[in-house]
């Protein structure tokens, strides 16, 4: 009898144990992928690379969408998304304004209201202008913003993200106040190198995925790049921010989300699917085509990632006058 009472007991831990590791659910409708920026834009081209690798790989049993939602530092594309709260059908391309909105005042929203599933790349920020421009370096152009902020205008694409951190930093390296810089704000990055190339802005502060067409094209000169060290290929040449004395290094990195009140088991289902998508050689080359930094962090590592890039941003944002 105790053998019999043993044996049934070792059964449902097993069972127990099994049905731990095994997800328990599955989408049964099509997935959305909500870019939070403009078509074309640093986060709009993974996520169509994703959408693309779900569909083809069948990563996926269902259909899958992207949606354009740009506004407000990416608020517009989180209120979409939480609209579906604990729906794990829904998921964003995000990025460091997840961090960055709530520590400047561009939103009480921050990655708490969110259930980070991903991080999939570091995306270096670049200081760009057009072929003409009596701007020859990136040191030059700093200088003259810390001397004079009005006498040169930037676009970027969102106010204390990391763009104007990487600028930021720099200008504070020479001694310039960071709260003066004359700043247009753009919906997406390509508009804000559109601006640049047109004249409407002396330079651009983007992500570099948004410029390597134009400066292989030769529409475009790139001055600097917020990097640890220089890039490869195409951009081989373009020296640091760090090279020109100046300490600044800033990602905006890209981070899948769902929405707020996901459950273990949906994030344990986008932990299998997005762990398999990024160690496919397909999605490995679109990261180092666009010249970004592979890296893939699941959904417990990423939600420790955001804890401490907090802490990180509301340091640095607020030694530069930028937190509010």
């Amino acid at each position: 009898m105790r053998k019999h009472v043993l044996l049934a007991a070792l059964w449902c831990c097993w069972c127990c144990s099994a049905g731990a590791q095994t997800p328990q659910w599955r989408p049964d409708k099509a997935v959305e992928i909500i870019v939070w920026s403009g078509a074309g834009g640093g986060a709009d081209r993974p996520a169509r690379a994703m959408q693309r690798l779900f569909q083809e790989k069948k990563l996926l049993d269902v259909a899958s969408v992207v949606t354009n939602k740009p506004g407000a530092n990416g608020t517009v594309g989180m209120v979409y998304m939480n609209q579906n709260a604990g729906d794990g059908h829904y998921i964003s391309m995000a990025n460091a304004t997840l961090v960055t909105n709530r520590i400047t005042g561009v939103s009480p929203l921050s990655y708490t209201h969110t259930t980070p599933l991903a991080l999939i790349a570091h995306d270096y920020l670049v200081i760009v202008v057009k072929p003409n421009s009596p701007f020859k370096t990136a040191r030059d152009l700093v200088q003259q913003i810390a001397k004079d902020p009005n006498s040169a205008s930037g676009g970027i694409n969102a106010r204390g993200g990391t763009g104007h951190v990487a600028l930021g930093k720099a200008v504070k390296t020479m001694n310039g106040d960071p709260r003066k810089i004359k700043l247009v704000i753009f919906r997406s990055g390509p508009e804000a190198v559109i601006a640049a190339m047109g004249g409407h802005v002396d330079y651009a502060v983007t992500v570099v995925p948004s410029v390597i067409a134009q400066a292989k094209a030769g529409q475009l000169r790139i001055l600097g790049i917020a990097s640890p060290q220089r890039l490869r290929d195409a951009l081989a040449s373009a020296p640091t921010l760090k090279e020109q004395g100046m300490d600044s290094v800033s990602s905006n990195w890209r981070m899948v989300v769902g929405p707020k009140g996901m459950t273990a088991a949906q994030a344990q289902y986008w932990d299998g699917v997005l762990g398999k998508m990024v160690q496919m050689p397909e999605w490995k080359k679109d990261v180092d085509d666009s010249l970004q930094e592979f890296v893939y962090l699941n959904s417990r590592e990423s939600l420790k990632f955001c804890e401490q890039e907090n802490v990180d941003k509301t340091r640095t944002l607020a030694e530069l006058g930028l937190a509010r």
